[in-house]
């Protein structure tokens, strides 16, 4: 079956990324007494609470030897809430920091364990290792990831549900206190997925076949969302209508049935006819990745770095065009053309 693709790849990846993860002595059942946050998204352009069931979720014990260890109560420093103690967990490159304890260590092990395969996908598609930070609580660089226990939490002067710089991570009370009401359901991770690929440092395809120029600062971790929840709970997590990467799936079926042609839409800006470009490239490229696998996705990314910087819509969507035929053929490339209105006279 398609979905178990990815769940397959992480059984032999998660021989590199799990390991390290010591018995935590602090147990209990899942709580917290969180009464919300501040509304919105996560700096993308389509909303929604997460929610549902999601197929090929967590399951099954966790054993001892893969637990994640409990820190206690520590000083983090977030974007704009300043510094503020939190409950500190470790999982490999993983640091994550919660408002609120006890929490099944069980819980947090498959929370942090997606993480850090969530991390391993972006190294892949990027064709580099993660940013990291130092963290003075465990003497050594980590992927900070944060619960601010803040209301409003802020990203520098914005109040928002989630921020990123692709070296820390941050999502509002909201955010958590849905994980820890349903701990086995990898939805309500998407805005934390979503953040890891936003802001900081410039990627070697940014500005690359794509239009109009900057679309990958937000289409990509956009896709990127929906693949690191295709590897937490298959197709249904990608799909669930309850995160961003389901709700551009849904709208790319819009876009298709519109007949509107990408170049002419979007020459003059990302937003036309009640449309989005890079959310709808974001969408096309999460259905490149269900009918093939992370590895097209990596080479999809390698051939985009390949191509020049444009000046003009149709020259960018027709390097897309080609690299995806490179990569996945021509009768990808022609859906692109045929269904998705990206240009058809290309040199």
């Amino acid at each position: 079956m398609r979905f178990l693709r990815i769940p397959f790849i992480f059984s032999m990846l998660s021989l590199m990324v799990l390991g390290g993860c010591s018995e935590s002595n602090v147990v209990g059942d899942a709580g917290g007494d969180a009464d919300g946050g501040v509304d919105g998204d996560a700096g993308g352009d389509a909303g929604g609470d997460a929610g549902g069931d999601a197929d090929g979720g967590a399951d099954g014990d966790v054993s001892e030897s893969d637990l994640c260890t409990y820190h206690g109560l520590l000083d983090v420093e977030t974007f704009g809430n300043g510094v503020i103690p939190h409950h500190a967990w470790r999982n490999g490159v993983i640091a994550f920091y919660t408002w609120t304890h006890p929490v099944s260590v069980e819980h947090v092990t498959w929370w942090t364990t997606w993480q850090r395969e969530c991390v391993a996908l972006y190294e892949i598609t990027t064709n580099r290792d993660a940013y990291l930070k130092f963290d003075d609580n465990f003497g050594e660089e980590v992927k900070p990831i944060i619960v601010v226990d803040a209301d409003p939490m802020w990203c520098g002067t914005v109040a928002a549900a989630g921020c990123g710089n692709k070296v820390q991570v941050q999502t509002f009370r909201r955010s958590g206190q849905e994980m820890i009401d349903a701990p086995e359901n990898p939805l309500h991770h998407w805005v934390i997925f979503y953040e890891m690929g936003r802001g900081g440092y410039a990627e070697a395809f940014d500005d690359r076949a794509t239009w109009p120029p900057g679309g990958w600062s937000s289409g990509f971790p956009h896709m990127m969302a929906g693949i690191c929840l295709h590897n937490a709970g298959g197709d249904a997590a990608m799909e669930d209508l309850g995160t961003n990467a389901g709700l551009l799936i849904a709208r790319l079926d819009d876009w298709e049935s519109s007949g509107l042609d990408f170049a002419e839409t979007f020459a003059d800006g990302p937003n036309n006819a009640g449309f989005i470009a890079h959310d709808t490239i974001a969408a096309i490229l999460m259905r490149l990745f269900q009918d093939t696998d992370i590895d097209s996705i990596d080479d999809l990314f390698r051939e985009i770095e390949r191509k020049p910087i444009r000046d003009n819509a149709v020259d960018a969507l027709c390097d897309f065009v080609d690299a995806v035929e490179t990569v996945a053929g021509s009768s990808w490339a022609d859906d692109l053309v045929t269904r998705w209105g990206m240009p058809d006279s290309c040199p």
